[in-house]
């Protein structure tokens, strides 16, 4: 019985390490994203493509993340 309960912790902790390896690797991505974006902004600030594709992206990101 106490081996698999410490079977069951293990898994826990597996599980929990990896979402915040996920959500880590994810806010790492979007630290990246960002300036490219605001470099897209900056270049062609006319087109909305790239405003509906920055809005689609930071949903993304928010509900990945939460």
């Amino acid at each position: 019985m106490k081996d698999k309960t410490v079977e069951e912790e293990r898994k826990n902790f597996y599980a929990f390490d990896l979402e915040v390896l996920f959500k880590s690797t994810l806010f790492c991505f979007s630290l990246i994203i960002r300036p490219i974006i605001l470099w897209i902004k900056v270049c062609s600030f006319h087109l909305k493509i790239f405003k509906i594709f920055e809005l689609f992206f930071y949903v993304i990101i928010i509900l990945l993340t939460y």
